[in-house]
């Protein structure tokens, strides 16, 4: 059971988008912190790069932030975009308009998605557990004299 548990943490669970279809699912735990990103000065042609995040029982919270972003699209994010499904609800970003966000969802997904024509120079975001549920300890007791 020790050398499972080594082993979950020596596994990284970045996320590194390059040519053609990644699928990857990550559970995100306490002071866990993770990358989603293309790979390359620009990012490859016709990706479709998903990750399935899911909170552990621990982390009641996650926070998405973009170090670097830039896709090629127009304004309505046709072309080359992030997609952030959050429950039913998904929201696209492109250009150079990045995602900022809490999530308090148990479970959602990062789509990185991009056309054959044009590559601009990608996405350098982190997603990391922001807050932890508290622990609670055992009420102490004092013996009287």
């Amino acid at each position: 059971f020790i050398l499972l548990v080594y082993f979950h943490i020596a596994i990284s669970e970045d996320v590194v988008c390059v040519e053609g279809k990644l699928k990857k699912n990550i559970i995100l735990g306490p002071g866990e912190s993770f990358s989603f990103s293309t790979a390359g000065d620009e990012y490859a042609h016709k990706q479709l790069c998903t990750a399935n995040y899911k909170l552990s029982e621990e982390c009641i919270e996650a926070k998405l932030s973009c170090s670097e972003f830039a896709t090629v699209a127009d304004s309505n994010c046709k072309g080359d975009y992030l997609r952030v499904k959050l429950g039913k609800k998904s929201t696209k970003y492109c250009g150079s308009n990045a995602p900022n966000l809490t999530i308090e969802e148990d479970v959602f997904q990062l789509l990185f998605s991009s056309n054959g024509k044009k590559s601009g120079p990608g996405v350098n975001c982190e997603v990391k557990c922001s807050k932890q549920k508290p622990t609670t300890q055992a009420p102490t007791t004092t013996e009287s004299p």
